[in-house]
């Protein structure tokens, strides 16, 4: 079927072979800025199409993932299994500009100017050419949803209360806390900051991430000093003035300092997750994660710890799947297609016994329910697919090889999660109990990990 940014793309010099094997090298910057904009609108006045082309499929198989630099070898290995799979698209952020004052401040911290990429320019545009096959066999939609991500072209200066320590529901909060990794930073002389291992003493430079969390999800926090050089009593107009003093804070400036940058960048990670989360389900997708942290944090409710026991995450489906690695595309749909009396109906059992779990909402109908799933797809399918890719093994090439990845399903079936929230205000009812008997479907997201040998 293909998709409306290709359309642009097969009619643009960026998807041009021996233009992108010399690296645009007969294009000024401002020709290929000029190209990028172009994309950049098309994608834009082109956003509820693009969104329509979605959701006009309606698989329970649809999975919608925001893994950063994803890959060609992370799309190949559930191209059997899943029915549609939904990125971000890569070529879209790099249309993302910054503003002037935002560029001012970050060549004040020493970070070097903004400046044209060619090298991961190209990267991009051909991984998105490698992945056609994906695109024209309707296995792989693009979505450029990081327009809702951008970085605001201002300078944002807030006041907050009580270190914000209120800014996210305690149990939420306590989740981040406990996965926290605050390390300071150190400035490099050809440009930028970097982590510094070691004891974590007062600084006016530091970099937060989490435990079992890509470290690209980090962030940098530095301790400015404020001057008011004027105030309007009648407008309430402030100036004022910011800097960053070699000399560190005292110890109790320090230690207040973190605790509001820890939870700042909790309600940053959140609000990501969360709006993720939020897309999937506009867009009638199951969210899909590689990462135990976002797993973990879609569990969480937002009762008490004492009431927990009401709380109930069900895992549906846990299942060690086959995949070919090192295969090429064409080649993967081919076997997708053409494989269909093994795949498309694995896929079929697969997305109609998920619908019926998803129904369920006592905890024992689901766990015999998920006995009965395990056996009919472990007893029969899985023995379909064993068999069909000793055939496969010796027909895709020396390069290709069969590794196991594991699908796990989860489900949550009481208590008020997070993941209950976000479906709740992304369908629009008044509360979970209105959503849950209009759906009849528990929300849910889906894990997938590559197995190690």
């Amino acid at each position: 079927m293909g998709s409306i940014t290709y359309n642009f793309l097969t009619d643009s010099y960026f998807f041009n072979q021996g233009e992108l094997d010399s690296g645009f090298k007969d294009y000024s910057d401002d020709k290929i800025y000029q190209e990028l904009e172009k994309y950049r609108n098309h994608c834009l006045n082109n956003f509820e199409e693009l969104k329509n082309e979605i959701s006009e499929n309606k698989s329970s198989l649809k999975v919608f993932a925001t893994i950063d630099d994803i890959s060609i070898s992370f799309l190949s290995q559930t191209a059997l299994y899943i029915q549609q799979f939904i990125i971000s698209d890569p070529l879209f952020k790099l249309t993302e500009r910054s503003g002037e004052k935002t560029e001012v401040m970050s060549n004040y911290l020493g970070f070097n100017p903004p400046s044209l990429d060619r090298d991961k320019l190209v990267s991009v545009l051909k991984f998105l050419k490698k992945i056609t096959p994906f695109i024209t066999n309707d296995y792989v939609k693009i979505l450029p949803y990081n327009i809702f991500f951008e970085t605001s072209k201002e300078v944002p200066f807030r006041l907050p209360k009580d270190y914000d320590n209120g800014i996210l529901p305690k149990p939420i909060l306590d989740f981040f806390k406990e996965k926290t990794i605050v390390s300071p930073l150190t400035k490099m002389e050809n440009g930028g900051w970097a982590i510094i291992d070691g004891e974590l003493k007062p600084t006016r430079a530091i970099n937060i991430r989490y435990k079992d969390l890509d470290i690209r999800n980090g962030e940098l926090f530095f301790l400015f000093q404020t001057q008011v050089t004027d105030f309007n009593e009648e407008t309430g107009v402030a100036q004022f003035r910011q800097h960053l003093p070699e000399t560190p804070p005292d110890i109790e400036h320090f230690n207040a300092w973190i605790t509001q940058s820890v939870n700042q960048s909790a309600k940053r990670v959140f609000d990501k997750i969360y709006l993720e989360n939020m897309i999937a389900s506009s867009i009638d997708s199951t969210f899909l994660c590689n990462d135990n942290f976002t797993s973990s944090l879609l569990n969480q409710t937002f009762e008490q710890k004492e009431n927990i026991k009401t709380f109930t995450a069900n895992e549906l489906i846990n299942l060690d799947l086959p995949f070919i690695n090192n295969i090429d595309p064409n080649k993967l749909m081919e076997i997708r297609k053409y494989e269909e009396d093994v795949f498309t109906n694995f896929r079929v059992e697969l997305e109609r016994n998920f619908r019926e779990i998803r129904g369920l909402t006592d905890p024992k109908d689901i766990i015999l329910k998920r006995e009965n799933i395990i056996h009919e797809l472990n007893e029969v399918q899985l023995s379909k697919i064993d068999s069909k890719f000793s055939h496969i093994k010796k027909q895709i090439g020396a390069n290709a090889t069969i590794l196991t990845g594991s699908l796990l399903a989860s489900s949550i079936t009481n208590g008020f999660s997070l993941l209950a929230l976000i479906h709740t205000m992304a369908k629009g009812y008044k509360s979970y109990n209105d959503y849950i008997k209009d759906v009849k479907m528990n929300p849910s997201y889906m894990l997938w990990k590559l197995k190690k040998k």
